[in-house]
């Protein structure tokens, strides 16, 4: 099982891609950093077609996070690549959390009348 080492992570860094849940129709994308091994792998076979986009995933266990570059890595394995998918086709017995997609995002500041800072994720 994955257990991620006590660190401390800023909340504004650059180059910030997007994270998608199980299927594109869940709320709740973020944007994660790259750099960072946050989310797993969601690959497309290649080569991309028109319309509803099917990933798959090619874990070495379940639960993996892994950096961008690195979920870039798996899909090749596979003949595939990071897709802006619809849905996962993954058993419901597995844990999910975040994929990569290629989609880029940016991270915003808002604050309200009170001083209160809150993130805003600004998906491309």
């Amino acid at each position: 099982e994955y257990v991620r080492p006590p660190c401390v992570e800023l909340p504004f860094f650059n180059n910030a891609r997007k994270l998608s849940r199980k299927r594109k129709s869940l709320p709740g994308s973020i944007c994660g950093n790259p750099r960072l091994p946050t989310a797993s792998e969601a690959c497309c076979p290649l080569p991309l077609t028109v319309g509803t986009k099917y990933a798959e995933r090619n874990p070495i266990y379940d639960g993996e996070r892994m950096t961008y570059a690195t979920a870039e890595q798996r899909c090749l394995i596979i003949d595939g690549t990071l897709c802006d998918y619809d849905v996962i086709e993954i058993s419901d017995n597995y844990k999910t959390g975040y994929h990569w997609t290629p989609g880029t995002c940016e991270i915003r500041v808002k604050i309200n009348s009170d001083g209160y800072v809150a993130i805003v994720y600004d998906m491309q």
